[in-house]
């Protein structure tokens, strides 16, 4: 059932993401009786998790210990009646190949480490807390210096090979080497034509956008590239050039990075 809910939950929020770059340390906050789902860009060798601090007064971790009979108690702090508890259903944690997913189930804190990435193992600190709707609950995190070589990569050749290489990934959906993936929806029309950005990809010199335009009139139109250059653009391509009435194509437009939005 929990591997359900996390496939659910990976479709529900991962256009949500919050980008973060890698780091050997993090504070972070989750929501308690929430999923919480953070993804790296390597594979998990391994992990090791602390026990968990919870910071409820005694009658709640009493209410607790009668429920998960099954999990063992360690005194701790006793001056502030705080108790640590080793996890079992305090909360689940589901380790994918490059994922972990939270389910808190009280409020505390714990420690998890995580090793996969080359230079060093990464250690976060997580509190849990009330859940509330300003709290993410999908963590991105990203290797930007490798990034940034793949794109130097990736750009090294030619001027037009650089062009053809990414229309042919944006037609194909797939992300080019070291490229982020930047889409948000984006929608106007004029007389003729209504346009839709469905996808954007962004590098260092280069970006690739594509679009869907509707034919809002009742005749055949005939697309080509100057209908719909601009400053900045490189080049333009269709998937279909004779677009029909009450039709829609998409529309590949390759063109300068502004590099603010990197």
């Amino acid at each position: 059932m929990l591997k359900i809910l996390i496939s659910v939950l990976f479709f529900a929020v991962s256009s949500y993401a919050i980008e973060m770059p890698i780091n050997e340390k993090y504070y972070i906050s989750i929501a308690n009786g929430n999923f919480t789902v953070f993804e790296f860009p390597f594979k998990i060798r391994k992990t090791f998790s602390s026990g968990f601090l919870i910071s409820k007064d005694e009658n709640e971790v009493k209410k607790i210990i009668q429920k998960e009979k099954k999990d063992t108690i360690l005194t701790a702090d006793i001056p502030n009646k705080r108790k640590m508890i080793k996890k079992n259903k305090i909360i689940q944690i589901k380790q994918g190949s490059k994922s972990l997913t939270f389910l808190p189930r009280t409020r505390g804190t714990f420690k998890i480490i995580v090793w996969g990435y080359k230079k060093y193992p990464i250690m976060f600190n997580i509190k849990v807390v009330k859940n509330n709707a300003n709290l993410d609950s999908y963590y991105k995190f990203s290797d930007y210096s490798e990034d940034k070589k793949e794109v130097k990569k990736f750009e090294s050749t030619s001027h037009e090979k650089v062009i053809v290489k990414l229309i042919r990934s944006i037609y194909n959906k797939k992300v080019p080497n070291g490229y982020k993936d930047k889409s948000v929806a984006e929608r106007f029309e004029d007389k003729v034509f209504v346009y839709t950005k469905n996808t954007s990809y962004i590098g260092d010199r280069y970006m690739v956008e594509e679009w869907y335009i509707k034919n809002k009139t009742d005749k055949k139109i005939l697309l080509y590239e100057e209908q719909f250059l601009k400053d900045g653009i490189y080049a333009i391509s269709f998937e279909n050039n004779l677009l029909l009435p009450k039709k829609q194509t998409r529309m590949f437009i390759v063109k300068k990075t502004n590099n603010k939005e990197n």
